[in-house]
């Protein structure tokens, strides 16, 4: 059967080809760095070191730490800073805090919802976002987080609301904006109070507007692994006077009699 024959044999040959120019084409694989192979990265252990160091500081703030420190007036710089952050987020007002927890707690306190009322919080977070909060016996609703930006997820969210729910508290993650045009007209449309953590993203924005200055309220924090560090610190944002002031009272209690004379929160 010779056709038979030739055929089997150019089916045999072709396979053979084939199998030989995939074996050539599969990337040669190679050992992990960690099981024995080569590095991937081959930058000296002291400048890896060097480059990842957070945060970042030279002789000046050295120098201005070292002159504060002498001169025992630390606490002058205070309304300095609430006042470049004001200028700088074009924010009606402003209150430095001694961490962002403390800024987040003030904040709560702030809002004065009753008991039981439902909070929205992203499932993806610190704790310190959450915990303030039971303090005046609010129930967290975690919301899941968009896998993409890890920021909060609007669409599920709108899945969980309820008649109890007052609030929602978008984080920003990491620097990256959550949709806030979105999350705002969705707050307005149902009647909810928006409060931004942005601990994480000073200096982000979103269409011009920067993070912390969309909701009622919002808050920055400056610790040491922050994008703004001062190795800690806070900072809360407020829309109008009623939540600066009952956020300073609660926190400041050597400042309400600064307040305007028709304050109900002056001493």
């Amino acid at each position: 059967m010779p056709h038979e024959s030739t055929r089997r044999s150019f089916v045999g040959a072709g396979a053979a080809a084939l199998t030989s120019g995939v074996a050539s084409a599969r990337p040669a694989i190679e050992t992990l760095a960690i099981s024995g192979g080569p590095k991937a990265v081959t930058v000296p252990a002291d400048r890896q070191a060097e480059i990842s160091k957070w945060p970042h500081y030279g002789e000046e703030e050295k120098r201005v730490i070292l002159e504060l420190l002498d001169s025992n007036k630390s606490y002058g710089e205070i309304p300095l800073l609430e006042k470049e952050m004001k200028d700088y987020l074009n924010a009606p007002y402003v209150k430095a805090h001694i961490n962002g927890t403390s800024a987040l707690m003030s904040m709560f306190f702030a809002i004065d919802l009753p008991p039981g009322s439902e909070i929205m919080v992203p499932s993806y977070t610190a704790s310190a976002t959450i915990v303030p909060m039971r303090f005046f016996g609010y129930v967290p609703v975690f919301v899941d987080i968009n896998p993409r930006t890890a920021c909060f997820d609007l669409v599920y969210a709108a899945r969980h609301l309820t008649s109890r729910t007052r609030a929602l508290v978008p984080m920003h993650t990491r620097g990256l904006p959550c949709d806030m045009d979105q999350i705002s007209a969705f707050a307005k449309q149902h009647g909810l109070l928006v409060l931004e953590d942005a601990a994480q993203a000073q200096g982000a924005s979103l269409q011009g507007k920067p993070v912390g200055t969309w909701g009622e309220a919002g808050v920055f924090s400056f610790q040491a692994s922050k994008i703004l560090p001062t190795i800690e610190g806070g900072m809360g944002i407020y829309r109008n006077r009623e939540l600066y002031e009952r956020a300073t009272a609660f926190g400041n209690y050597d400042l309400p009699e600064s307040f305007p004379k028709d304050s109900p929160y002056r001493e």
